[in-house]
This record gives C-alpha cells, structure tokens and sequence, in this order.
C-alpha cells in the first residue's frame, strides 16, 4: 500500500550490446524495500514469498554462462534520506547467433 498515494511504476528497457544483455529497470515510488522487511498489518504472516529467491536462482544459473547477468535492489532515498521507493535492475544474456 502506498498510504493514499497516487502509485507509480516505470519500467526502461536498454539493450546492452556490449554484454550481450537486455536490461531492464523497474522502479516504483513505493515505501521502500527495508519498508517491506518490517511486519505488515493485514497481511498473512504465514505466507513466504519465494519470488527473489527463485530469481536469484535462476540469474546464478546464467551468470555461469554469461558473466554480466544478475540483479540489483536498491532501495530509493529523497533529499531527506527517506525511503521513496525501490529500483531493481535485471540484466538478463542473450545470445547472438
């Protein structure tokens, strides 16, 4: 939830050709990712989200083949210091033939 504010998510794809990568940045104007590391009300605490693992997973499994692939969370802060939101940013091999 975004506390009554409007929310808003952009996604930038880029083509890396040096690398050989598709990259893809999403970034969101969110409480933040340490945000969502604290309890939330609402919400089942049984629950555990297997998302980022299955993801890093799966990026280990390219980086074996092609070095530049991986992920990055970063957590965005205003001029105040205060968490505004996250950016992730996937680097994703592709192979030319």
């Amino acid at each position: 939830p975004l506390n009554n504010t409007q929310g808003k998510l952009h996604i930038f794809f880029k083509d890396d050709e040096v690398n050989n990568c598709l990259v893809c940045i999403v970034t969101d104007n969110g409480v933040g990712y340490g945000a969502l590391k604290q309890p939330q009300p609402n919400i089942d605490t049984k629950h555990q989200s297997l998302a980022t693992a299955i993801t890093l997973e799966r990026m280990q499994q390219m980086e074996k083949e092609n070095a530049f692939a991986g992920f990055a969370i970063q957590e965005l802060k205003d001029e105040d210091g205060i968490a505004c939101g996250t950016e992730v940013i996937i680097n994703i091999p592709y192979y030319k033939p």
